[in-house]
């Protein structure tokens, strides 16, 4: 609320509105109005765009009517927007009204004669002077103009409090922009300093800092959520690799911007993040290197399958079969090394049980090749005494043994390679 004000109390915002609503029903402007209002000192402050000169005075009638409408017994200052050394207007309300509302400036008859001329003459001299006093005392009460700047370590160490106040272990989005409304406020309030302090260029160079700070904790806001990004996405497992390096790629953004972070309350804050997304970057290397190694082994174990598969049709011997065997097992153990959480190692278990049926298939094979082989031998050992029997003449023992190995032979599967 306006400090001393009376009657209708009355915020800055509204008296703007209030002034701005009032002047443009009144009068048009080519150009957008502008009206900003604040306290400072003693007086009540109205910054108003630049204007023609034959519109001041009714301007001037206009923003009085609407200071005995909200009855503020503040003395006010109307200058301008964009030149702080140009005042339209200035009064002293507590003591008299230089401008009669009930009798506006513009609506008076001009007379012209030698005592209004002198009256002119005079009441010109007199505002004048009153401009120059009080020109010169806003000259002189300015922020750093006399004495020296307080304001300037004021604001030092009110942003100092707030930085060592939330560097902590860890800062939140919303701790990061308390700081970021720490230095606007810091900046608004270095920019009072007038150019004609000495203590301007220090002001100017100090808001600089700020601004490029500001910048800064711009950029911290987009790394913390680009990590929180990377750390959302890399929960989803398996990825590939094209998606474990655009995670690094964030990480690697995020570690650029702490290292241009040139803010010395956050520098623990700093060292910690550069450690942690560092030994992030290390786990997302390793799970590259086991996403490609993954790969490696299942493609590398397809291809061991379709080359014994090719050299399964040429086998003709029992030889053959065990060299298939040997082939099939280390195609397995090459499937078995593929790492878990990968994207190969989603297909590990369907291709396990289909080389292992191969492996089965063949093992059978290999059973009924030795089978079919020990039924042979013992044939061909009965053939042997059968023979021997002949030549000694046991007619029925040699009829015996060679119907036994007719026997044998009859057991022997078709599918076999002795057959």
């Amino acid at each position: 609320m306006t400090k001393n004000a009376i009657g209708n109390n009355i915020d800055f915002e509204i008296l703007k509105i209030t002034l701005t609503e009032v002047i443009n029903d009144k009068l048009t402007f080519d150009f957008p109005l502008k009206i900003e209002c604040f306290k400072e000192e003693n007086y009540l402050v109205i910054l108003i765009s630049d204007i023609q000169e034959d519109t001041v005075i009714e301007i001037i009638n206009l923003i009085q009517g609407v200071i005995n409408k909200y009855q503020i017994i503040d003395d006010f200052l109307v200058r301008s927007l964009n030149d702080v050394n140009k005042i339209y207007f200035t009064s002293n309300l507590t003591q008299n009204k230089i401008i009669n509302e009930s009798e506006p400036f513009l609506n008076k008859p001009k007379k012209y004669n030698i005592s209004n001329f002198s009256a002119s003459f005079i009441l010109f001299i007199f505002g004048i002077l009153s401009l120059g006093v009080v020109g010169g005392v806003y000259y002189f009460t300015r922020p750093c103009v006399l004495g020296n700047c307080e304001l300037i370590t004021t604001t030092k160490n009110s942003v100092s409090s707030l930085l060592k106040s939330q560097s902590k272990e860890d800062l939140t989005d919303r701790q990061i922009q308390e700081i970021q409304l720490g230095f606007i406020e810091a900046i608004n309030e270095l920019k009072r300093i007038p150019f004609w302090s000495k203590y301007h260029e220090n002001a100017t160079l100090l808001i600089k800092d700020y601004q490029t700070k500001l910048t800064q904790l711009d950029n911290l806001l987009l790394a913390l959520k680009s990590v929180n990004t990377a750390q959302t996405v890399s929960k989803n497992l398996p990825l590939s690799v094209d998606e474990w390096n655009r995670i690094k790629g964030f990480f690697q953004e995020a570690i650029a911007i702490f290292n241009n972070l040139n803010i010395e309350e956050l520098n623990s804050l700093k060292q910690d993040k550069l450690v942690s997304y560092n030994q992030e970057i290390k786990v997302i290397e390793t799970r590259i290197s086991q996403e490609k190694q993954a790969d490696e082994l299942l493609n590398k174990g397809k291809l061991m399958a379709t080359e014994i598969q090719n050299k399964q049709t040429q086998v003709s011997d029992l030889t053959g079969l065990e060299n298939l065997q040997q082939s099939w097992e280390l195609t397995i153990k090459t499937i078995e090394l593929i790492p878990p959480e990968t994207i190969a190692y989603q297909e590990k278990e369907e291709t396990l049980n289909n080389y292992l049926q191969q492996l089965i298939f063949i093992q059978n094979r290999i059973n009924q090749e030795k089978i079919a082989l020990n039924i042979k031998n013992i044939a061909e050992q009965k053939i042997k005494l059968a023979t021997e029997s002949q030549e000694n003449n046991q007619w029925t023992k040699a009829v015996l043994l060679w119907e036994e190995a007719i026997s044998l032979f009859k057991k022997i599967s078709p599918e076999v390679f002795v057959k």
